[in-house]
């Protein structure tokens, strides 16, 4: 498996620099799939033999790279005061 991670590699690395701009995000990206084609290893290598990886190495990162910006913090002030509740 891991000469198979070396050969698609460059691959990997230009899925995350198309659906990311940014270089930490980048390599975030890379390391997820990589991460997912050890976890899904028999896949990956039916998927490799039949030419329809880089496909699948898309979707996983897409998928990721969609979770990583719906869950990242935001960087808004709440400008409310605080409430205070008399009892």
């Amino acid at each position: 498996m891991n000469k198979l991670i070396l050969e698609i590699l460059p691959d990997i690395q230009e899925t995350a620099k198309k659906i990311s701009r940014v270089a930490d995000q980048q390599n975030e990206l890379t390391q997820y799939a990589v991460l997912e084609c050890y976890r899904y290893e028999e896949i990956v290598k039916r998927l490799h033999n039949e030419k329809r990886l880089k496909t699948w190495i898309y979707t996983a990162i897409n998928r990721e790279y969609i979770r990583m910006k719906k869950n990242a913090p935001t960087n808004e002030v709440n400008d409310r005061p605080d409430e205070i509740y008399i009892a």
